[in-house]
């Protein structure tokens, strides 16, 4: 274990990560325990230089952990209590504590308290990959400067990711809208008490929009969304949502629409920890007055997990699909040797637009799936060699 290792003592999973994430783009190796009993094992072996510690670990004092890293010998590593406003003011009483940051920080506080605490100069890290299949708008943005006399939080997403962000909003349980932002596209994600009551957009694809859920859901058809949808832009004056005018209509009940915002909410957040750059900021704000507010209580750990999840599948997915405008081609013997039964629904139905002629793209907005459920698909019937590439990817605009 290198001199320059960090272990963090917290029992939220998500925070560890991104703590990891964020410390290693300094070099630093970071090593999680998820209590105090597996702290103290861990502590043993390992020489850290820094211990990062929550103010409280199982419902518990830490008074006695704080005692027992103090005495480590040869050299006791020092401790930053992680604040969350649940531990004990007074750190005097406390063995060993250097410092303290209080949670949500953000990943620019964390990195300047560490390396003033270790003798680290901060560099900037290497900049991120593009991602090739990607609806939502490339990296290649000049951030738009968004300001509010009641935002907490704000900066770029090229320093402090999406997940690090809804991670930390969640953590501390906070209440307020966090929006991102990337070219003419933002995402608006509100929490209440540290979970995602909803995600909404401007300036996304099709894929990302309400109405494809309803109609991948079978909640409504798509000539009676095309019916609402013009209705709604003939509308005057203050116009109602698209889910309100269907459950007027009778056309949707409130568990469809629900469930139907449930979806794009994920999809967002998901599509959201894809990106690469763009800005970020939070508004604190009470809970909303409107009572057709939508609140999921989405849990914050489960979506980034699932996220984080999906991105590395996406990682795999690119080393076959180069981008969205690829042509690809049936096999159509090798489609009739396999027989009836043997493929999946969707398998079905992303195959039957593979004609020569769609686009990756044309299949997404044809089959009314999204681009990570068409991907993953088209993934599978490629290493099943069912289907091939016609064409080299058209060079981007």
């Amino acid at each position: 274990m290198p001199s320059e290792s960090i272990v963090v003592v917290d029992d939220s999973p998500t925070l560890s990560k991104l703590i990891q994430l964020v410390l290693g783009e300094m070099g630093l190796q970071v090593i999680a325990a998820n209590s105090a009993a597996a702290a103290r094992d861990l502590l043993k072996t390992e020489h850290p230089r820094l211990v990062l510690l929550d103010d409280v670990i199982d419902d518990q004092p830490i008074d006695g952990l704080c005692e027992y890293i103090a005495a480590l010998a040869p050299k006791p590593p020092g401790i930053v209590l992680l604040r969350s406003g649940r531990g004990p003011e007074d750190l005097s009483r406390l063995a060993g504590v250097v410092d303290s940051i209080t949670k949500p920080f953000s990943p620019d506080a964390l990195k300047a308290l560490v390396s003033h605490i270790v003798g680290l100069s901060l560099q900037e890290g290497p900049s991120l990959p593009r991602r090739r299949l990607m609806l939502t708008p490339s990296p290649d943005f000049t951030p738009r400067k968004l300001t509010d006399e009641q935002t907490a939080l704000s900066g770029t997403l090229a320093v402090f990711g999406a997940a690090e962000i809804l991670g930390l909003l969640g953590e501390g349980h906070r209440t307020g809208v966090a929006m991102f932002a990337q070219q003419r596209t933002t995402i608006r994600v509100r929490f209440g008490k540290g979970r995602i009551d909803y995600a909404r957009a401007e300036g996304v694809q099709e894929e990302f929009l309400l109405g494809r859920f309803l109609v991948d859901r079978a909640f409504i058809s798509a000539a009676q969304l095309q019916t609402v949808a013009q209705q709604l832009r003939q509308s005057q004056g203050t116009k109602p949502r698209l889910g309100e005018m269907l459950i007027e209509k009778g056309l949707l009940t409130t568990r469809e629409l629900t469930e139907g915002m449930r979806q794009q909410s994920l999809a967002l957040v998901y599509e959201l920890l894809r990106w690469d750059n763009g800005t970020f900021s939070f508004v604190q704000k009470a809970e909303p007055n409107n009572a057709n507010e939508f609140t999921l209580g989405l849990v914050v750990d489960q979506l980034l997990m699932e996220g984080l999840r999906r991105i590395d599948e996406w990682r795999i997915i690119e080393r076959e699909v180069n981008n969205f405008d690829e042509v690809f081609l049936r096999e159509e013997e090798r489609m009739a040797a396999m027989g009836p039964g043997k493929l999946l629904r969707e398998e079905i139905a992303v195959a039957e637009l593979l004609n020569g002629r769609n686009t990756v793209k044309d299949v997404i907005f044809q089959s009314h799936m999204g681009s990570f459920d068409v991907c993953r698909v088209l993934y599978r019937l490629l290493k099943s060699k069912l289907v091939r590439a016609l064409i080299s990817p058209s060079a981007p605009q």
